[in-house]
């Protein structure tokens, strides 16, 4: 996708740097053989490994160490792509294709789908054990787990047959599956710092990654509209105006950018940060940018 090309481009030796750590991490969590196949399937090529881009852009902001910046950085895409495999199940979102390739059940079958998410829950745990950061490991586990990611798969599925989906509703699901982890991704690599940050400092972060999480759901659900139409699915913007999320976005992209300016990062990671966020929430392009 032409898109994809704009983000290679600026951030190309990130991304080089995340997929060869990447591959390193999977031959050694698997042995060769089936699950490490789907394993790379599942991870190459990748998305546009927005959180990862995230984690080492902010952990260079505050000085972090490059290498606990990188191993967090693929803790959380390996997480990530656990919730997609996930996701896609057929007991779940029942996708057969993502990224324009058929889901991990749909190629090697839904029992291996469902191990290696479990693998890739578990591994991503195991890095950030490496860093020694219990208070890493709390947020990140918060995020994903039952106030978080889960819940809100568990909202989004309807499973208590009481979740009417309205704009209020869709908010809330998109807080829980999408921001949560931004959350995780942005103060967690902010908390890489070599001197403790002060609670306002991380407070800023805290807000920034909220309404990241919230902006990205707004490109996305975009992105998404005509295919999730067919399907039925209630997103935000089957419930209101197209024209008025696209203004919504224009508008948030605009004050995230302000918010992005008033980080407390070192200016050359601040700049980093702000074409990335410039790139993801440009309205003329979010339609088909974060798919």
């Amino acid at each position: 996708m032409a898109h994809d090309g704009i983000l290679n481009t600026l951030f190309e030796s990130q991304k080089k740097l995340v997929d060869l750590a990447l591959k390193k991490h999977l031959c050694q969590f698997f042995a060769p053989g089936l699950l490490r196949t789907a394993a790379v399937y599942a991870l190459f090529p990748g998305g546009k490994r927005i959180r990862p881009l995230l984690a080492l852009i902010v952990a260079d902001g505050v000085n972090a160490s490059p290498q606990e910046a990188l191993t967090f950085a693929c803790a959380l895409e390996i997480l990530h792509n656990y919730t997609l495999i996930h996701d896609d199940l057929p007991a779940m979102d029942n996708d057969d294709f993502r990224r324009g390739k058929p889901t991990v059940h749909r190629k090697f079958g839904e029992a291996c789908a469902i191990l290696l998410g479990d693998a890739f829950l578990t591994h991503s745990f195991e890095l950030l054990g490496l860093l020694n950061r219990p208070e890493l490991i709390r947020l990140v586990a918060q995020s994903a787990g039952g106030q978080g990611i889960i819940l809100g798969q568990t909202l989004d599925l309807n499973l208590d047959k009481r979740t009417k989906k309205n704009v209020s509703t869709l908010d809330h699901i998109n807080e829980l599956k999408t921001a949560r982890l931004f959350e995780a991704t942005i103060v967690g690599a902010a908390l890489l710092a070599p001197q403790p940050l002060h609670i306002p400092a991380i407070r800023q972060f805290q807000k920034f990654a909220q309404f990241f999480g919230l902006c990205f759901q707004m490109a996305d659900d975009l992105a998404d509209a005509s295919q999730e139409s067919q399907k039925g699915v209630g997103t935000l913007s089957s419930l209101q105006s197209r024209q008025n999320l696209v203004q919504a976005l224009d508008a948030s992209g605009k004050r995230l950018e302000i918010q992005t300016a008033l980080l407390p990062l070192k200016n050359s990671s601040r700049r980093s940060l702000t074409k990335l966020v410039q790139f993801l929430f440009n309205s003329s392009v979010a339609q088909s940018n974060c798919a």
